[in-house]
């Protein structure tokens, strides 16, 4: 899956759970040529880790055929993590919703599966 056509978001099985991974990027350096880091990350021990496979997606568990709940979303453009649900469209897209404390409050993202 990939948002805004920037990143590429592989999930994956994680026991009874979902998780994903960030595994493209459409720029995976700086601008002196660096693998893209943590740099907004609001702990300062782990702003030096890579993006380029680092767990995104975690804890989502399904609810029904096609929705999965409870889980957190990191977003690495600010450095938090959020609650996030996510279901499976009739047109096969992904919504998934992150929000801080109530669902009604947060911001839905639309990905595609990649080709």
């Amino acid at each position: 899956m990939h948002a805004n056509e920037r990143i590429q978001v592989q999930i994956f099985s994680c026991g009874a759970r979902l998780c994903g991974n960030i595994a493209w990027f459409r720029w995976p350096n700086d601008a002196d040529g660096q693998p893209l880091v943590d740099i907004k990350n609001k702990n300062p021990a782990l702003r030096s880790r890579p993006l380029l496979g680092l767990t995104v997606l975690r804890g989502l568990r399904r609810t029904t055929k096609n929705t999965w709940t409870g889980g957190r979303i990191y977003n690495p453009d600010d450095g938090r993590n959020y609650n996030v649900q996510m279901s499976i469209q009739d047109d096969t897209t992904l919504k998934v919703r992150a929000y801080s404390v109530v669902p009604a409050a947060g911001k839905t993202l639309i990905w595609t599966r990649s080709r």
